[in-house]
């Protein structure tokens, strides 16, 4: 018989914990402000309201505790259930997440999200960055999986605004690492160096993290042509740290290191 822990466990009761509490934070809001003012009558009253709260809270958790630990543990035997990994495979389909691969570790580009129930935990992985998630309902795990995945694909990559950008960024990236007032065409870049001034601002880390800005050059790489008006033409290259590589991850899944960007600018003839 397969394990369903919604049947299985009884209904909690949070009413009186939560009344409790509310009236216990209540009177130590009233405490500090008759302390503050010298209310010696109000100090009398909230602080007997505070002990009788407190008793209630204590009464309430000694009832309320192992009808909690029942559950928890109820879903923990679940979490070994093949029932488990059943519905939140049919959950992440739900949400139109295209994976493959079986437990515990499924694919969906750029993607790979790894099971590590042993410490009650799941991993979204994408190059070396990772994303962790101690949320184990299958449905609330989707859901999280699907918003994160959405706000890759949900954004409309513009290839040649992305070379514009990168452009730009090269430009003061290439000053500052070379100590020139003019531009160095030809010469490596580090693209941390890149990502760093294309998020100048705090505030734009949010906005676009590094994780979404390796994806993006990883769709980039896919183009035949990377190069911008006939004039520029990029080139990604490689250093001898693997620490200092971004690991890429195109639209299939697959991965490449890169570290560097190099623009060269060629000449434009006019045409008589």
């Amino acid at each position: 018989m397969e394990l369903n822990p919604k049947e299985s466990s009884p209904p909690i009761n949070w009413n009186l914990l939560e009344d409790s509490s509310h009236i216990l934070a209540k009177s130590v809001k009233n405490l500090k402000k008759a302390q503050k003012k010298w209310d010696f009558r109000l100090f009398d009253q909230m602080k007997q309201q505070f002990q009788e709260s407190l008793n209630k809270i204590s009464e309430s958790w000694k009832t309320l505790e192992p009808c909690l630990e029942n559950e928890i543990n109820l879903h923990k035997k679940y979490l070994t259930n093949e029932q488990f990994i059943k519905d939140f495979e049919h959950e992440l389909a739900d949400a139109n997440i295209p994976f493959q691969g079986e437990f515990p570790d499924y694919f969906f580009p750029p993607f790979h999200l790894h099971f590590d129930l042993d410490n009650f935990q799941v991993f979204l992985i994408l190059g070396r960055k990772s994303q962790r998630y101690s949320v184990l309902q299958p449905k609330e795990l989707a859901v999280l999986i699907a918003n994160a995945y959405k706000a890759i694909y949900n954004r409309r990559f513009n290839s040649k605004n992305f070379l514009k950008d990168l452009l730009n960024a090269y430009k003061l990236a290439n000053c500052l690492s070379f100590k020139q007032k003019e531009v160095l065409w030809g010469k490596a870049v580090s693209l941390d160096k890149i990502y760093e001034i294309l998020t100048v601002k705090r505030s734009t880390h949010k906005e676009y993290p590094k994780i979404l800005f390796q994806f993006e050059l990883g769709l980039l790489k896919e183009s035949v042509n990377l190069s911008l008006n006939n004039e520029y033409v990029f080139e990604f290259g490689f250093t001898r740290s693997a620490r200092k590589a971004l690991v890429v991850v195109d639209s299939q899944g697959r991965e490449s290191r890169i570290s560097t960007l190099t623009i060269y600018k060629e000449e434009v003839s006019d045409v008589d």
